[in-house]
């Protein structure tokens, strides 16, 4: 009786300490038994189903584990139960751990990396005596917890569904469900629903498909619930604004319009929730306990970094250790957040914390960051801070390894303690904000708690993964959060900073926006949802007619989704309400406005959508640019040599061939396009009898059965704007093993957008830029494991072409940044002069998109064959051969580090270029002869394949410069296939035409989340355009000439800003 009585009243018995800090000379002294060493802690926790595969798995002794039984792996199948000491086991049976567990923290904890286990996958845990002999509380019987892992990609064939509602079984919230919560659910806490998959976030509308509503004593609706809600990806996060009525019904519907990114709809769902009384009454807003949680000790504080008692690593500092960026420290900085507890005794089990939403931690920058750890970037962070969003819950408990009623001991029976936050992350730097702020949703971080100089301390562990380089990669930083409770620190109440306009996709003043993308505004802090449903988008070429938008918050960007295309070739300003203001809890404050904002102090975002007219041909149809894994062509010669994947149809024979595909697992097949598409058009089907085709889609994925058979794999697709990707069904690719995709050529096939004349996919470009359909793009692949790659897909912009054609329109808007200059230098034979019809577009104008990944950093060393530069003094580089005009190639480097970035094959499509020439020849200077125009109509170039293996370009820095600069070797094929002189009767030489190019340039990071490379031709090239009879090659008749001078080709590459993606509306 005595052991229960304690256990009923133990957090009343620490009341004193919560209530005075220091606890006071009157705190009687209880002596407890002394409890044996035990398993203290361990995460994930028990029915965690959001664990990012980015995390460790910790399980702490207060003793020294015995390693040697720990690291012995386990054996079992499928559904049986592990032999072994430490296991973890999934439905394959048990895990290979042997490249996956540590002991660590002098001997006591098991660490174990989760990055070799499968996404969106049930596993358990199992620790038997034998790992621990001396704890008290392990068992043979049964596994100790088990958990899920994050799916973050969407899952074909397959509706949504709860996994979870604040981090418990969704079915304890049903109606009148006899299943009993975690935890209570409290007055202040905001309800958090994690999906099974990513959902189409224009289907999560707040009062719509998604609403809170207060019930009578009659189960009637009173009315809906005023709340902040947070949607994105696979959670759902809403925050009443106000104290909920203890004892009242509420419930949360969603609707079955909720879709995922599949068109798949969620069944739809009615959540049930009666809340708790956390105040001193209902009728007051007094809490019961108030506190200050203060993170310590923080920089600065005596002692600093203490060392974790359940990883053996310091305490409140971050630390950032990935291939991308290297290894990055953060430390925590001295923050103190308002924090009140329910009453001890009505909660024995589990004593409810809140710390109200609007507080913030803040931690030391990344200054600069440092690409692979070593190669300088001119980005920085400043001081990195967290808002949470929401209000940050937390339950006190007992150790859960222990029975329920024994007595805490702060080594070997700490008391626990679950928080469960939402947080926004902003950087001090406007430029490393823009490419770093985002959510980090449905955080449950786990800890211990003791009791130090009479005051509650906290240590809670977490993996928290971030989005880094606008998205392209997302790293896992551990913390171990150091924390204490004393009434008398004091809170910083003061608002430092008014929100302002930091940086604006499209930028303000943009004269070619898509007609079907979101509207992306950073600002430099996180903002409240005051006013959110006052931003007026307004079309100024139809009379100022407005186009009704959503608007979501993620970070400290807004993201404004039209609900329903733009029109094309028309201005357009989206008035930004001032009435919005920052989320601080005690004096939040209202949008400023200056002419150094992102929209030069004018409150309103003003753009023109792209002009898609063709003035100079007729409709052309899209091409795929870039394509991974493989080539967006047609393929022949796909037998003509063992490990090579063909060529592309309409190349000359002798050209070189691709080599065999590969596709890294972790990445999706992904394919840019060369217009806007119709999404109506973008649909997946099956492989068809002799796999070389699809049957009711206009693309499909297969797997290689080695019998000469082709098995259907099962794929989402998620269609953009003029990009797609695809995410085969999880667990489907496994390394080693064939596959193939194939892209109809013919119907079903993918089409253009309505704007660009709805035309079919041109799968043979090199054959007729102008013709639609042709063979299908069957690409053939390997897959092989994931490796520390950062990959992305980056397209040419700004670009010009905006529809495609290859031909320079009357409306569209020219960008020397990704062009290239033409100079006639010389005519000879039957060509007596020539020259640019108009000297005013002596330009191609190219759009492109490439598939690159940026690999682990190498010692630097330009000289590797895919660049092969000569070191002629240190630091200097250089070609081994002259540029075409004779002059050398060279560039500078500092350090002893390069980053090296795969590119993979691509397509780029240029505008023509037009000559007028005159066939004969010239007496006294005077030409005499046949009078010529010369259209290239459109070209494309090439990236020829290496025969000896995959091309690379590379980072470096350069003397005197703050940012990264790339170098790269571009080999190319130069084709115009519509090119046609004399009707025919004469023929030239621009077919698979070879060219090389040395492109350098820096590595820039743009104020809405871009990363850009921005490069130049290092050399100069010269091609001879030669005209034959008949189109044969060797009966030259003449020939003319083009210089493309040094510095006068260009190319400015960017990634996609992730948030810009607005999924179209699916055809149902």
């Amino acid at each position: 009786m005595i052991r229960k009585r304690l256990r009923i009243n133990y957090l009343a018995f620490l009341l004193p300490a919560f209530l005075y800090g220091c606890g006071g000379d009157n705190v009687d002294t209880f002596d407890p038994p002394q409890p044996g060493d035990a398993l203290i802690y361990a995460y994930p926790d028990d029915g965690l189903v959001d664990v990012p595969l980015s995390t460790h798995g910790l399980w702490a002794f207060s003793n020294k584990v015995d390693a040697d039984a720990v690291t012995t792996a386990c054996t079992g199948g499928p559904g049986e139960e592990p032999q072994g000491s430490f296991c973890i086991t999934g439905p394959d049976g048990a895990v290979d751990l042997s490249d996956m567990l540590s002991v660590i923290n002098n001997g006591k904890t098991i660490q174990v990396d989760m990055d070799g286990l499968k996404p969106g996958t049930e596993y358990q845990v199992w620790i038997r005596p034998s790992a621990n002999p001396g704890a008290e509380n392990l068992s043979d019987e049964g596994s100790l917890l088990s958990f899920r892992t994050r799916q973050t990609d969407p899952i074909p064939d397959q509706a949504p569904y709860i996994l979870a509602v604040n981090h418990d079984k969704p079915e304890a919230f049903a109606p009148d469900s006899e299943v009993k919560t975690r935890f209570p659910f409290m007055d202040f806490s905001p309800i958090r629903v994690t999906f099974s998959e990513p959902l189409e976030q224009n289907t999560v509308l707040q009062g719509q498909t998604v609403t809170l509503m207060e019930l009578d004593d009659n189960g009637n609706d009173v009315g809906e619930v005023p709340a902040s809600m947070h949607a994105e990806r696979y959670y759902l996060s809403l925050q009443p604004k106000d104290y909920l009525k203890p004892g009242h019904h509420y419930q949360l519907r969603l609707s079955g319009d909720i879709r995922d990114l599949d068109n798949e709809h969620l069944a739809a769902t009615t959540l049930e929730f009666v809340p708790n009384l956390s105040r001193q009454s209902a009728d007051s807003d007094e809490p019961f306990i108030t506190q200050t949680l203060q993170t310590y000790p923080a920089l600065g504080d005596p002692g600093y970094p203490r060392t974790s008692h359940l990883t053996g690593r310091p305490l409140n500092r971050f630390e950032l250790e990935t291939t991308a960026l290297g290894v990055n420290m953060a430390d925590s900085l001295p923050n103190g957040l308002k924090a009140y507890l329910g009453d001890p005794q009505k909660y024995p089990d589990a004593t409810p914390v809140v710390a109200p939403a609007g507080q913030q931690l803040s931690l030391t920058g990344i200054d600069p960051v440092k690409l692979g750890g070593k190669v300088r970037t001119d980005l920085g962070t400043g001081k990195i801070t967290g808002t949470f969003i929401n209000n940050v819950t937390g339950y006190l408990t007992t150790n859960p390894f222990r029975p329920r009623d024994f007595q805490p001991d702060d080594e070997k029976a700490p008391l626990y303690v679950y928080m469960d936050f939402d947080l926004a992350m902003q950087t001090e730097d406007a430029t490393g904000n823009a490419t770093l702020n985002q959510n980090l949703m449905h955080v449950e971080a786990v800890g211990i708690v003791t009791i130090e100089d009479k005051k509650l301390t906290f240590e809670v562990f977490r993996t928290l993964e971030f989005d880094v380089l606008s998205g392209a990669t997302t790293i896992g930083a551990d913390f171990s959060l150091g924390a204490q409770s004393d009434p008398d620190i004091p809170v910083d109440t003061m608002n430092h900073e008014a929100p302002m306009v930091t940086g604006a996709f499209p930028a303000n003043g943009e004269q070619a926006f898509s007609v079907n993308e979101n509207i992306l505004l950073t600002f430099n802090e996180t903002l409240s949802d005051t006013a959110l449903d006052q931003f007026h988008l307004l079309n100024m070429s139809a009379g100022g007619a407005e186009v009704p938008v959503h608007v979501r918050r993620s970070g400290t960007t807004l993201e404004v989704d039209p609900q329903e295309k733009l029109a094309a070739n028309s201005e357009y300003r989206l008035q930004i309400p001032t009435q919005l203001t920052d989320q601080n809890l005690f004096s939040p404050l209202s949008l400023t406005s200056s002419p150094d904002d992102a929209l030069g102090g004018s409150g309103e975002l003003a753009f023109k959508t792209a002009d898609y007219r063709y003035t100079e041909s007729a409709n052309t149809p899209p091409i795929i640019l870039g394509l991974y894994p493989g080539i967006g062509c047609a393929l022949v010669d796909t037998d003509k040599k063992e490990g090579f994947a063909g060529r592309c149809a309409g190349g000359l024979s002798s050209e070189k061939l691709y080599r065999d595909f590969q596709y890294e697992t972790s990445r999706a097949i992904e394919m840019a396009f060369s217009q806007p598409m119709d999404a109506s058009s973008m649909t997946v089907g099956t492989i068809n009898s002799s796999g070389d085709g699809c049957d009711g889609g206009a693309i499909c994925v297969a797997h290689n059965d080695g019998n000469g058979g082709w098995t259907p794999i099962a794929t989402s697709l998620v269609a953009g704007d003029n990009h797609a990707k695809l995410y085969p069904a999880p667990g489907t690719l496994p390394p080693g093993e064939g596959y193939r995709l194939v892209i109809n050529g013919n119907e079903p096939t993918f089409h253009s957008s309505a704007e660009v004349g709805g035309l079919r996919l041109n799968t043979t470009p090199l054959e007729s830029v102008r013709d639609e359909g042709g063979a299908n793009i069957v690409i053939d692949f390997t897959a092989v494991a994931p490796f520390d790659t950062v990959a992305a897909m980056v397209y040419s912009r700004p670009f010009t072409d905006t529809n495609g054609s290859g031909f320079l329109d009357d409306g569209e808007v020219r960008h020397e940044l990704n062009s290239a200059t033409g100079e006639i230098t010389q005519v000879g034979g039957a060509l007596a002069d020539a020259e640019f019809a108009d000297p005013d577009k002596d330009k191609i104008y190219v759009s492109g998109a490439l598939p690159i990944a940026f690999l682990p950093k190498q010692p630097l060393d330009l000289g590797k064959p895919s660049l092969g530069f000569e070191e002629r003094s240190p630091g200097h580089w250089c070609a081994p051969e002259p540029a075409d005009d004779g002059t050398d190639i060279c560039i500078d480097t500092v350090g002893d580090t390069m980053i090296p970035v795969e590119a993979n094959p691509t397509l780029v499509l240029g505008t023509g270029l037009k000559l007028k020439a005159t066939a004969g020849i010239k007496i006294a200077g005077l030409p005499l002869g046949i009078p010529l125009t010369l259209s290239t109509n459109a070209i494309m170039l090439r990236i020829q394949p290496r025969e000896e293996g995959t091309r690379y370009g590379y980072v470096v820095n350069v003397p005197g410069k703050d940012a990264a600069y790339f170098i790269i070797r571009l080999d190319a094929y130069l084709d115009a296939p519509d090119l046609s002189i004399v009707a025919g009767l004469a023929g030239h030489n621009l077919h698979s035409t070879p060219a090389s190019a040395y492109l350098y340039g820096p590595i820039k990071f743009l104020n809405d989340g871009r990363i850009t490379l921005t490069t130049t031709t290092l050399n100069a090239i010269k091609k001879r355009i030669k005209v034959n009879l008949l189109g044969i090659n060797g009966l030259d008749v003449g020939y003319a000439d083009l210089l493309l001078d040094k510095g006068t080709f260009n190319l400015k590459v960017v990634n996609y800003p992730s948030r810009a993606r607005k999924i179209p509306q699916p055809v149902n």
